[in-house]
């Protein structure tokens, strides 16, 4: 009884964050990664999950050499095969227990992680790639439209920015990856130059790629 009401209390909360502008915070991540160790979201166990990673990988070739900001790590299962082959990687993660599960997983890898909220904890630094994972549908669209302004500034030329997005049915109250390109498109900073969908045993999955408008 405890757990349900727990857990009623947060749908609750999030949708009144959500009609005051304000999407996912720490808050809603907390239990997920307090009660499972290791592989919070089954990343490793399900196969969906291999095609998933392998479909990011390649819109990110080539990773040779790169700088690359990730936005939204969770516990390093993209992070650790991106390092392995660019020449930097940065991950950003609001969950400071996630956040030292990458570090971990990445030991010895060249990958600096920063544990904070991507609305406000960006590094000032350019990069070649910027990837963003299952992350932007927890923004509403202005909290969506504020992030990747300021990605833009930190873009070095020819940056690309990646967003890969699962859906289905039960995340009808986060922001739609169509309405993610769209606000992204709407900035006039980043022009989509890509987009590739496909269906597997979650829904479906959307990666969209955007290069930055000529200044």
């Amino acid at each position: 009884m405890v757990n349900l009401l727990g857990r009623k209390w947060l749908q609750l909360r999030r949708r009144i964050r959500w009609a005051i502008g304000k999407g996912w915070d720490l808050n809603d991540f907390a239990g997920r990664y307090d009660s499972r160790v290791g592989d919070s979201w089954s990343y490793t166990t399900d196969p969906a999950h291999e095609m998933r990673l392998q479909r990011i990988l390649n819109a990110l070739s080539p990773l040779a050499g790169k700088r690359v900001l990730e936005l939204g790590c969770a516990e390093g299962f993209i992070t650790r095969e991106m390092a392995k082959q660019a020449a930097r990687v940065v991950a950003c993660e609001l969950s400071p227990l996630a956040a030292e599960r990458t570090r971990i997983s990445c030991d010895g890898l060249p990958v600096q992680i920063i544990a904070g909220d991507i609305r406000s904890c960006l590094p000032d630094e350019k990069f070649d790639l910027i990837l963003a994972s299952d992350v932007f549908y927890y923004l509403t669209s202005d909290e969506l439209s504020r992030v990747v302004r300021s990605l833009a500034q930190r873009g070095d030329t020819d940056c690309r920015l990646i967003m890969a997005n699962e859906w289905n049915g039960s995340y009808s109250q986060l922001t739609s990856p169509d309405q993610i390109i769209k606000t992204i498109s709407d900035t006039l900073q980043w022009h989509v130059i890509n987009k590739d969908m496909a269906e597997n045993s979650i829904g479906s999955h959307t990666i969209a790629t955007f290069a930055l408008v000529p200044k």
